[in-house]
């Protein structure tokens, strides 16, 4: 399993969090993220705090208007006009299924820089070390 800090903005992070949110889409940017995978959110501005985490569960990853296709057949996805805008004009997006989220202790940008960690545009991979100083900032109990 790998530990994944994304950033989100708030909205969408509320919409994982409260469960109406079932898929997050993401430019394929470097490394895919997998199934399994552990995903810390980062919520943006005016936040600026990890509030939460969940499960990667199932990841497509096709140009955008195969993963429209693809999420037309999934039920109740989550996904609007402005997720679809923010990857259609990329050769490759990632629809991220979203398995158990969970908020957690807020870390703030603050504390986050401490720790040496600034959060990505979109989203990193955390080395063992800084992904165990984070889980142990944000998550009492991981499930």
């Amino acid at each position: 399993m790998n530990v994944v800090l994304l950033s989100i903005k708030p909205k969408y992070g509320k919409a994982i969090l409260n469960q109406i949110k079932k898929f997050e889409l993401r430019k394929c940017v470097g490394k895919p993220i997998r199934s399994g995978d552990l995903i810390i959110m980062y919520f943006t501005s005016p936040i600026k705090a990890v509030s939460g985490y969940f499960i990667a569960g199932r990841v497509y990853i096709e140009h955008p208007e195969v993963l429209k296709l693809i999420m037309s057949k999934v039920e109740n996805t989550g996904i609007d006009e402005e997720d679809w805008s923010y990857v259609e004009n990329y050769p490759k997006a990632m629809a991220i299924e979203v398995i158990n989220p969970k908020p957690c202790r807020p870390v703030s940008l603050e504390k986050l820089k401490q720790l040496g960690i600034t959060p990505p545009m979109s989203y990193m991979f955390l080395k063992h070390d800084k992904a165990r100083q984070l889980i142990r900032e944000c998550i009492v109990e991981l499930h």
